[in-house]
């Protein structure tokens, strides 16, 4: 199957079970190595197959390919050169899925909202890979020895607590940079899709341990509740990103629909955030691949279209998917042209005129 996408928007639509979600899996598997539904193979074979083999040309004229089977590693070429590491690959094709999912990035776990903000780290800033790699070995090293408890535990674990309050505060610092340079692009997104009803909105990000004192003496501190229930209570992987609106968490107060539109804004900010501070840093031709799944899922009309407007300013390309064509009607309106594909038991046909 060979297919020319629209560097903007592209609609896929066919009935359900159609391939429309393969195709987007399709790309995320390229740009990180595994699906956004499993982590497993077998899923992502056709019936028969035993393998599958994914290639790609970018518009940056780089030239990725995969070769995966169920029973054996997988071989990722960049531009013909073999890949150890998906490191390169993601760097060049970063992705973002907004699918039945993206809920989970407001009422799912800290630990969804803590991968978002590392993900964006990963892309802004060359060293954080490295430092968060450094600190989740620390991490699982200090564990291990707390289930252990030798009975040198106290020594040894001074010696890992020095290095993790190292690692844990260079992470922190990343994360409050971050935070604050993406925050006003995130509030800029929540004003159009929440047009006068933002009063009480507040972000908050939690390092991961009490405020007023550094790492080390968190980590000093807890060494009791530590030994007691064997794991690390205190550190980056215990950070959070609460989003309040007058006091109460909005998961808690907002619709389904709000929240997924809180969501959208999240990813879509963040998109606008990284592409203007690779601008700052003199890439001028950084973008994110959306991946769009049934966008018009809780959302209402109205909703959609400041979604589609928030995209439209960013210069990302989109691949949306919908059982309908007509459920982008308006599309047409905020874009100009864009790819359109009918998909059909597995197989994609481009329509024409695209609208």
């Amino acid at each position: 199957m060979d297919l020319e996408l629209n560097p903007r928007f592209n609609i896929f639509f066919g009935d359900n079970g159609s391939g429309k979600t393969s195709l987007l899996e399709a790309i995320h598997v390229l740009s990180v190595g595994k699906s956004f539904r499993t982590s497993k193979v077998e899923p992502l074979l056709a019936e028969t197959a035993t393998e599958f083999f994914l290639y790609s040309e970018l518009d940056t004229g780089d030239r990725i390919g995969l070769q995966r089977a169920s029973s054996s590693h997988p071989t990722l070429r960049l531009n013909t050169n073999p890949q150890s590491s998906w490191k390169e690959v993601a760097t060049l094709l970063p992705v973002q899925v907004i699918n039945s999912d993206v809920f989970l990035l407001v009422d799912g776990g800290a630990s969804v909202r803590r991968r978002f903000l590392d993900w964006a780290l990963f892309h802004v800033e060359h060293s954080y890979l490295i430092c968060w790699r450094n600190y989740r070995k620390i991490i699982q090293q200090r564990n291990a020895l707390l289930k252990q408890s030798p009975t040198d535990l106290l020594a040894q674990l001074k010696v890992w607590d020095s290095e993790l309050s190292k690692v844990g505060e260079e992470i922190n610092r990343h994360r409050k940079v971050l935070i604050s340079e993406y925050v006003p692009f995130l509030m800029s997104t929540l004003s159009e899709f929440f047009p006068g009803t933002l009063n009480g909105l507040e972000i908050q990000y939690k390092k991961g341990w009490l405020p007023g004192i550094d790492l080390a003496q968190a980590l000093s501190e807890s060494k009791g509740k530590d030994i007691k229930y064997r794991a690390t209570s205190c550190g980056p992987h215990r950070a959070e990103i609460l989003i309040t609106s007058k006091g109460s968490h909005i998961a808690e107060t907002f619709s389904r629909g709000q929240i997924k539109l809180v969501a959208c804004a999240l990813k879509i900010s963040m998109s606008k955030y990284m592409e203007n501070k690779k601008l700052c840093q003199g890439n001028q031709s950084y973008s994110t691949v959306f991946l769009i799944d049934d966008l018009a899922s809780e959302l209402d009309q109205t909703s959609c279209a400041s979604v589609l407007k928030a995209l439209k300013e960013n210069k990302d390309q989109c691949i949306f998917t919908s059982i309908s064509q007509e459920a982008f009607s308006f599309l047409a309106e905020l874009t100009g042209t864009s790819g359109k594909f009918h998909v059909e038991h597995g197989k994609i046909y481009a329509v024409k005129p695209a609208v």
